[in-house]
């Protein structure tokens, strides 16, 4: 069962800023690796460049500095290219994506094989029911 395990001293809707998320998500604050995903991260396309920026700068020192984190994977859903969600700072963008490459739907065994690599290259257990979940969810 996917579920949310909040250290009780963390109110996530407080996150209000750049430095409420960092401190939120430090490694200390939790007993276990999180994995984020991210809803509607399309809506970085109408944000300002000011929060873009932000946004994209702190996944990046995420992805930089995993041992000062929880956070071991983000999942950016939504409906965009991430070849296109840039900052006017080139050198603050979280993806490291040079040319488009096209993702048709994954078959159920894909997405169990991709699950199965990236835990246990990371030493994870993902329960089957989650990636039974994200498969429906997704639909591949």
């Amino acid at each position: 069962m996917l579920s949310v395990r909040a250290p009780k001293r963390i109110v996530l809707d407080s996150i209000n800023s750049e430095q409420d998320f960092i401190r939120a998500f430090r490694k200390d604050k939790w007993e276990y690796p999180v994995v984020l995903f991210i809803d509607e991260f399309d809506m970085l396309y109408s944000a300002k460049d000011a929060v873009r920026t932000s946004c994209l700068s702190i996944i990046r020192g995420i992805k930089h500095q995993r041992d000062k984190y929880a956070i071991r994977s983000i999942f950016a859903i939504g409906p965009f290219s991430i070849l296109h969600l840039n900052s006017n700072d080139f050198n603050r963008s979280a993806f490291n994506v040079y040319k488009p490459f096209q993702n048709p739907n994954f078959t159920r065994e894909h997405v169990k094989f991709l699950y199965k690599e990236f835990a246990d290259e990371f030493k994870l257990t993902i329960d089957n029911e989650i990636i039974e979940d994200i498969y429906t969810q997704t639909n591949g």
